[in-house]
Order: structure tokens, then sequence, then C-alpha cells
């Protein structure tokens, strides 16, 4: 199954129709179970740092609807892309504002991928 999205694609034939993806070319950091990129942009704010949160916290709240609480660790996802820009927010600002939009694939983290292998092989 071939997605054109950034390179990703299903990992195998048989694992597809579960929904877990992992990008072309393999994890830098070993397998991990992910689900498909998410794109989401934030509020504007004055402080990067503060709309690169707020643009983290859309992502989550797309992940949660999407996926499930499971899914919602920012720390444990697929980061593809981080950016922030000049936002243009009403006319003659006279702050300076940044948008900031986030493009990860929600993965598990090392627990809940334990979990999911306990439940997918009882012993």
């Amino acid at each position: 199954m071939q997605d054109d999205y950034l390179g990703w694609r299903a990992p195998e034939k048989g694992d597809a129709y579960r929904g877990w993806w992992r990008p072309e070319g393999g994890w830098r950091d070993g397998p991990r179970l992910c689900r498909p990129p998410m794109h989401a942009a934030g509020a504007a704010d004055a402080r990067a740092e503060a709309a690169k949160g707020m643009a983290i916290k859309a992502w989550q709240e797309q992940v949660i609807n999407e996926h499930g609480e499971r899914f919602l660790n920012y720390e444990a996802a697929y980061v593809i892309d981080e950016h922030c820009d000049p936002a243009r927010v009403g006319e003659g600002n006279i702050i300076e504002l940044k948008r900031c939009v986030v493009t990860a694939a929600p993965c598990l983290t090392p627990r809940e991928e334990e979990r999911h292998a306990d439940a997918e092989h009882p012993q």
C-alpha cells in the first residue's frame, strides 16, 4: 500500500488493515507503533514558544479525537515538521505575532507498546 504523503507507507501488507505506519527507510531509533501523520496549526501569539505550544495542543486535540488517549504524548510522536511563521491577524498590527504548525505521526509510548503486545499475544 503506497501513500504519497511525505514518503509514508504502510509497513507490511498484513499490518496495513490495523493502520500502523512508518516512514520510508525505517525509524531513526528503532521500530515504533504509530498512526499516520497529522497536521495542526495553533493560535497566533507574540512568543514563538507559546505559539508552538498552542500548535502542539491543537495536534493533541486532533489525535485524541481520531486515535484516543494512548497516542496523546507528543514526546513519543514521530515529528516530521515544526515551523513558525509571521501571523496575519487583522490590519495594522503593532505586535508581531507568530503562528506555528506541527506535522507528526502519533506513536505509542514504550509502556503503551508493551501493553499493546501483551493484549495481542496473551501468555
